[in-house]
């Protein structure tokens, strides 16, 4: 299974992505924003991918459209993670693709149900290595 992308500029919560998707069988990269999250796309396939909206240097929102806008990863699926909800950044998570909007404080068990959903358990796909 290739692995999830986790996109925060906050290590905390990267970290807390991190433990549970692995908890769970799902291997995970991390990139702190935007610029980050392109470098590690180029070099390397991932299944998901999860990122903040705010952040340095390159925005979530910012780094979505760059996704749209590329052949090679416009199929993948991808989540964002916002403490700032609102009616625009919704419309905007649509129109570039995004498969789940969780707002800030978000649920644990939420985003492993949703991961679950979008790339089926890992156990199915027999051990990882």
């Amino acid at each position: 299974m290739d692995p999830i992308l986790l996109v925060d500029d906050d290590p905390h919560i990267r970290l807390c992505l991190r433990d549970l998707l692995e908890h769970y069988g799902y291997p995970c990269i991390e990139a702190i924003h935007g610029t980050d999250a392109l470098a590690k796309l180029r070099a390397e396939t991932v299944s998901l991918i999860i990122t903040d909206i705010h952040m340095p240097v390159m925005t979530g929102l910012e780094l979505l459209e760059a996704l749209q806008s590329n052949e090679s990863s416009e199929h993948i699926p991808r989540f964002i993670l916002t403490g700032d909800l609102t009616e625009e950044i919704q419309a905007q998570a649509v129109q570039l693709g995004v498969t789940k909007v969780f707002p800030k404080p978000y649920e644990l068990a939420k985003i492993i149900q949703a991961v679950h959903e979008v790339l089926g358990s890992p156990s199915q796909e027999g051990p990882l290595n």
